[in-house]
């Protein structure tokens, strides 16, 4: 990838390469000679070799002189959800850690809430594909070889639903009879663990599993999201003394089973800080994980509230992807969420940038709609511009381009990507984390139907437009899927409002639609969760 602008300087560095992981300088001490590379730490030199073997002839420099890279974050890692519902083939995980290196990320997070093959826990995993112990084994030993730490990531209070429904474990739920969640305003299942020994007992097990199979030093606990803690079993403590001291106690109580592993506990700290005054109580070794997903996330204010506390060069930010609850991937909003993200954690001294791709609702999106957010994130890792509008991320030649085509392998399919990317910038906006088109395409009509502000014919023939225009680019699989969903998509919104189609090509019946997921499904993704992601599809 390029690093930032201007990637060459000429003259003698002005002074000694930054001692930070990663950072490397790769000097030319007179006009044809070799370059050489310069680095505090065997992932730094790497960098710098991959850096110097893909500068291209024509941009070597004439001049004696120098390209100094250094990252804004110590940490700079990927969260990949295996639960809901993808967990990844060996192939593509093997790609994406190679891509990773690419890139220059350092840390790698597979969230697995069910999808990990505890020995002890059968019936929560038996049917979804699992990891396996000794494939995270393998896992490491790949991502050692690319200076990338593999990381255990689960979750032990809130986000539990999937243990929670089985008879072995449904006494521990805060709600049995299940609660109203407070986003879709509909019964569920219990989702979170109530605080007690009985739960903490679990825990221990969980975590005592799961870390067998790694060796990283650090774990990834969750706890964000009780959504339903003092609604149920905890009702009178929480009443008593506050949910937010209910929360920290056994928040505490977790991330003591992580230490006594030897492992630093990393947490989500959407909780502690919607009640403030608890970040200071929070033990001094543990590590918050700051999340945001949208533009305008106050992460300058949690920032700086948490650097406050002590934990300023201990704590992580997390933007995210934007390649959930989406067909085209929502790339405008990530460059956004990710520029305010950085700014805020470089100021406030973040350790680590985190880049959260979620797949919430069924994954739907395919593999390759996670490399735009993962250039973009890169550059924003180590100081380079990100796009700033979507005529500026589509724009012909831009260097998101060249770095995204390094790993499309096709300059087409990566133009294709970008432009769909812009594809949400020209539609009505459901909801934070969420995409018109997916929102139309698996939703039930009644809710949206009555609801959607309506699109005129022009702007959905724009729409249209966007979607041929890529299709020509590239005959890549999987922005081919995106396409004929997204069609699917306005096709379905045409039909609800009794509109004619602004089609210009015929799309695909609604069961060769499925047909079409169900078989790319399986070329990238094991084949647990693939029926529950296609369930989620409306007639």
């Amino acid at each position: 990838m390029s690093a930032p602008d201007p990637p060459f300087t000429a003259g003698p560095p002005e002074g000694p390469l930054p001692a930070l992981p990663g950072a490397f300088r790769v000097r030319w001490r007179q006009s044809g000679a070799a370059p050489v590379v310069e680095a505090h730490d065997p992932a730094g030199r790497a960098y710098g070799e991959d850096w110097a073997a893909r500068l291209p002839v024509a941009e070597r420099p004439g001049v004696p002189g120098y390209h100094q890279a250094v990252p804004r974050f110590a940490e700079r890692g990927l969260l990949l959800d295996c639960s809901r519902n993808r967990v990844p083939r060996r192939e593509s995980l093997t790609r994406l850690i190679a891509d990773l290196r690419r890139l220059r990320y350092n840390r790698l997070l597979l969230y697995t809430e069910h999808t990990y093959a505890y020995p002890s826990h059968r019936e929560v995993w038996e049917g979804h594909s699992p990891l396996q112990p000794a494939e995270i084994r393998e896992l490491e030993e790949e991502c050692r070889a690319h200076h990338i730490e593999l990381v255990p990531c689960t979750n032990t209070f809130g986000h539990m639903e999937r243990w929670l429904r089985h008879d072995r474990y449904h006494a521990l739920a805060e709600s049995p009879g299940g609660f109203v969640h407070p986003h879709t305003g509909r019964p569920t299942g219990s989702s979170t663990l109530r605080p007690g020994r009985e739960s903490l007992a679990l825990v221990e097990s969980l975590l005592g599993e799961l870390l067998a199979g790694f060796s990283a030093p650090a774990v990834h606990i969750g706890g964000d999201e009780p959504w339903e803690l003092g609604e149920g079993r905890s009702r009178e403590e929480v009443e008593r003394r506050g949910k937010a001291a209910v929360y920290l106690d056994f928040l505490r109580s977790i991330l003591s089973v992580a230490r006594a592993h030897g492992r630093t506990p990393l947490f989500w700290a959407d909780v502690v800080l919607s009640s403030p005054e608890t970040v200071a109580r929070l033990p001094a070794d543990c590590h918050p994980t700051l999340w945001g997903y949208e533009p305008g996330h106050p992460f300058e204010r949690e920032c700086a509230l948490v650097a406050a506390a002590g934990f300023a060069g201990n704590y992580t930010i997390v933007p995210g992807s934007g390649t959930w609850n989406s067909l085209t991937g929502r790339l405008v909003a990530c460059a956004a969420n990710l520029a305010e993200a950085t700014v805020a954690g470089e100021r406030h001294r973040a350790r680590g940038l985190l880049l959260a791709a979620w797949g919430d609702n069924g994954h739907h999106l395919p593999d390759l709609f996670l490399r735009p957010p993962l250039v973009l994130a890169a550059r924003a890792a180590w100081g380079a511009s990100l796009p700033n509008g979507p005529r500026d991320l589509a724009a012909p030649g831009a260097p998101w381009e060249r770095e995204l085509t390094g790993l499309t392998g096709h300059p087409g399919t990566s133009r294709a990507l970008l432009s769909l990317g812009t594809a949400d910038t020209l539609l009505p906006y459901p909801g934070p984390n969420r995409s018109w088109l997916h929102h139309v395409l698996f939703a039930p009509p009644g809710d949206w139907q009555a609801t959607e502000e309506a699109l005129s014919t022009e702007r959905r023939a724009e729409v249209r437009g966007l979607l041929g225009r890529a299709r020509e680019l590239s005959d890549h699989p999987d922005p081919r899927l995106a396409i004929a969903m997204a069609g699917a998509a306005l096709d379905r919104w045409e039909r609800g409002r009794g509109l004619q189609s602004t089609s210009l090509a015929p799309s695909l019946a609604d069961d060769a639609l499925r047909e079409h997921f169900r078989l790319h499904w399986l070329r990238q993704s094991r084949p647990g969760g693939l029926e529950d992601s296609l369930a989620r599809f409306c007639p």
